[in-house]
């Protein structure tokens, strides 16, 4: 027995055999994830970044390069999303994996991927520690810390930012080995997964760690390795809502009370949250990171990692920092818009871990037992990266918020060539449409572009002042026929009787919906006989919907015709419209 344990404590201290001791650790920790279909991460995980995902993997399946999503706005750049990630090369071998099998399967794959990521940021942290000076068995419990400890526990439900944090150790690690490559492909990694929050995390943290002319050389080479997607994302955003959206007036930050997480991590409660009116995402005051890892950090003695922890901490907590909020105030727009200074908890976490491994010595391996069992018991059933499937919100490709019934049936109506709009209805409509097929006028989309916007503005209202979702606030516009909307989804307990609204017909009742037609409903394609000089989004109010369209020329007018099958027939010259979305670049061929 002393043997096979001397065997043991051998092995674990290779690489292969950390990885592997690390990659138990996180399957333990994610059990119920990925091992268990009823539970999955919640939040924005289902809500939004599933979604890309399976209209990515959508668009390989059919054989196509995912440019385009055709089921939201009119049409939507996804290329150019950078939380799509189809620039990110470790996604794409789940994307194959999601398009190879049933779709019903694509939640599963996509936590598979969002797991391992945490498992590759545990290998990078142990990586990490060994080269800052630390035991093999030392090592293990700042792949660990940072991999159960506070970051990703709090913020897994942001698949971006955990992929991103998964390469925050290979940054630090080129840095600290003065190896502007292995910088250069962290950064470009960091970048292509897609959260510009953790962007900040990656190119801030690194200059704590090592030579600023390291650090250069590898910014540079990381820009250019993301050139694509960096281009890509910067043509969207010129043609985006983003720049108008409103911007805190503070920096924000971890508070205070986020302090007495790290040693007393039951502490945060609903209870206490509104009680103290604090967050109401209690994700902003948790730092837990495991008890013997604050205490073996505590014996660190390099001055260097003290420093970098206290930069750390001064840019986390935010407006709390003195001298923060005028830095931030002098911050351009656009960047103030992506900086949450509470994500450089990442970079707290992953320096705990490795002050933690240079200073627990000899008893790495019992530290590293104790700091699983321990964030085991305080971390893996917390609120915030855990949920049942059924509570979660999620969206699958058989059902619409548990109902087959529901989905099947507003399916059905569209026919995929009708599109749908929301009316006091939930907002899954329009962020789970690449997944429900079903399409949706709208949607709920960071880059949301102008034009879509300010269409959608002459009928429909803001949900919140500071988010793109809109419901239908005009049944009675003639928008609404431009834009091929022809059924209309209102929320509706059941049994009760579906109100009347001017302009449009029941059709039907659905588990928790009623469904409305617009009868009037234009084509996507259609002739128009005469056409007007676009001045403003203004004259969509007064356009007369199939006799008359606005282009971006001379006024004109035309003969009537038919469009079959993409056939247009016509007596004599006439305008071809359009409720599709143009976007720089693209082209149609006219046979």
């Amino acid at each position: 027995m002393e043997v096979l344990a001397r065997r043991l404590s051998n092995f674990v201290a290779t690489p292969l055999g950390a990885a592997l001791l690390l990659l138990a650790e996180v399957v333990t920790f994610f059990r119920k994830i990925v091992l268990d279909k009823d539970w999955t991460i919640p939040w924005d995980f289902t809500g939004y970044h599933l979604p890309l995902f399976c209209g990515v993997a959508k668009s390989i399946a059919s054989g196509e390069w995912p440019w385009w999503d055709s089921f939201n706005y009119g049409g939507f750049p996804l290329f150019a999303n950078p939380q799509a990630q189809v620039f990110y090369p470790p996604a794409w071998p789940f994307y194959l994996i999601a398009a190879a099998i049933n779709e019903r399967y694509w939640l599963e794959v996509y936590e598979w991927m969002t797991i391992l990521h945490v498992w590759v940021a545990a290998v990078f942290a142990w990586r990490l520690a060994r080269s800052a000076g630390a035991e093999a068995h030392g090592a293990l419990l700042a792949g660990t810390t940072y991999a159960l400890g506070a970051f990703y526990t709090a913020h897994i439900s942001h698949a971006g930012a955990a992929c991103a944090a998964a390469w925050l150790p290979l940054v630090w690690l080129g840095m600290f080995e003065r190896r502007w490559r292995l910088v250069a492909v962290g950064l470009a990694l960091s970048l292509l997964a897609g959260f510009p929050a953790m962007v900040y995390v990656a190119f801030g943290t690194a200059l704590l760690i090592g030579d600023p002319r390291v650090w250069l050389r590898g910014a540079v080479g990381g820009i250019v390795l993301s050139a694509p997607m960096l281009l890509s994302a910067a043509q969207l955003a010129a043609l985006s809502t983003a720049g108008e959206r409103g911007v805190q007036e503070v920096g924000g930050g971890l508070h205070w009370q986020a302090w007495i997480t790290l040693v007393w991590p039951a502490w945060i409660s609903k209870t206490n949250i509104d009680s103290a009116g604090l967050p109401g995402s209690p994700e902003f005051l948790f730092v837990f990171c495991g008890w013997i890892a604050l205490i073996a950090a505590m014996r660190n003695r390099d001055w260097r990692w003290w420093i970098v922890l206290a930069g750390v901490v001064a840019v986390m907590m935010g407006d709390r920092t003195p001298g923060f909020t005028m830095v931030y105030n002098w911050l351009p727009r656009t960047v103030k818009g992506s900086l949450y200074p509470e994500f450089f908890l990442a970079g707290f976490v992953l320096v705990i871990g490795v002050m933690a491994a240079r200073g627990v010595g000899k008893y790495g391996l019992v530290a590293t037992a104790i700091a699983f069992i321990e964030l085991m018991t305080q971390n893996s059933r917390r609120v915030f990266h855990m949920a049942k499937v059924q509570d979660s919100g999620a969206i699958r490709p058989h059902h619409f918020e548990g109902s087959e019934e529901t989905l099947l049936g507003v399916r059905a109506l569209t026919g995929g060539e009708w599109r749908i709009e929301t009316i006091d209805d939930s907002m899954a409509w329009t962020s789970a449409a690449p997944i429900t097929r079903i399409p949706h006028i709208g949607g709920n989309d960071p880059l949301e572009m102008r034009g879509p916007s300010s269409v959608r503005a002459l009928y429909a209202k803001r949900v919140w002042p500071d988010q793109r979702y809109r419901v239908l606030e005009d049944g009675t516009s003639p928008v609404l026929d431009l834009l091929n909307v022809r059924y209309l989804v209102r929320w509706a307990p059941n049994n009760t009787t579906p109100p009347e609204i001017p302009g449009l017909r029941f059709v039907r009742g659905l588990p928790g919906h009623s469904l409305y037609e617009n009868p009037d409903a234009l084509p996507r394609w259609y002739v128009a006989p005469r056409w007007r000089t676009f001045e403003s989004f203004e004259q969509l109010r007064t356009i007369k919907p199939g006799a008359e369209a606005l282009i971006e020329g001379a006024a004109g007018e035309g003969s009537a015709g038919t469009i079959s099958d993409m056939t247009v027939r016509c007596a004599a010259r006439c305008l071809v419209a359009s409720s599709v979305v143009w976007y720089p670049g693209w082209t149609i061929r006219i046979d």
